[in-house]
């Protein structure tokens, strides 16, 4: 009777975390990960909610407290889009490496982006009712082997799927750019 009863407890709790999987956008919430080193301040979530509720700002990014990490630490962002439209509407996001600078100046971009997008974990694709807004969390984790520097990120948020970089500009529907400085660890 006890093994049922385990097999049951195994079953439900499995259930839970795939219906987490599903309500957080295909990220699990960062409890089920692991805890991130820095983490956005209510001071700036509060700006990025305020930001998006007024004017004309269709996207925002919220940084942690500090943009400055050492190799292997995780930190969140937080992406904040508004439904400008008087319909629902399906977004896609995407998150690229967009420059180098500081102690990486000068080095070929591509020969880092398909590394610097592993680090991330976040939601590319939101649906949003007319006019609202959605804030999800992008969650970066930076490799162990990350060189110190400058890494300048480009989130663009679009009105159809494979947007992928600002030279799809007849589907953005905005960007937002962000920074992380990796220092020696």
């Amino acid at each position: 009777m006890d093994q049922a009863k385990t097999i049951i407890f195994i079953v439900i709790a499995a259930a839970i975390i795939i219906e987490l999987f599903f309500v957080f956008g295909g990220n699990l919430p960062l409890f089920l990960y692991e805890q991130a080193d820095y983490m956005v301040t209510d001071a700036a979530k509060d700006r990025l909610t305020q930001t998006l509720s007024s004017g004309d700002r269709r996207v925002g990014i919220a940084p942690p407290e500090t943009n400055v990490w050492k190799p292997g630490e995780t930190g969140i962002y937080l992406l904040g889009i508004r439904n400008r439209y008087s319909e629902d509407k399906q977004f896609y996001s995407n998150i690229y490496l967009e420059g180098l600078e500081g102690d990486l100046k000068g080095k070929l971009i591509s020969n880092y982006q398909d590394n610097v997008a592993s680090w991330m974990s976040y939601s590319k694709s939101i649906s949003l009712g007319s006019q609202d807004s959605e804030i999800v969390s992008i969650i970066i984790k930076t490799g162990q082997d990350a060189e110190p520097g400058i890494y300048i990120m480009r989130t663009v948020v679009c009105e159809e799927e494979n947007c992928n970089t600002l030279s799809d500009s007849g589907r953005i529907y905005s960007s937002v750019m962000f920074t992380l400085i990796i220092r020696e660890g």
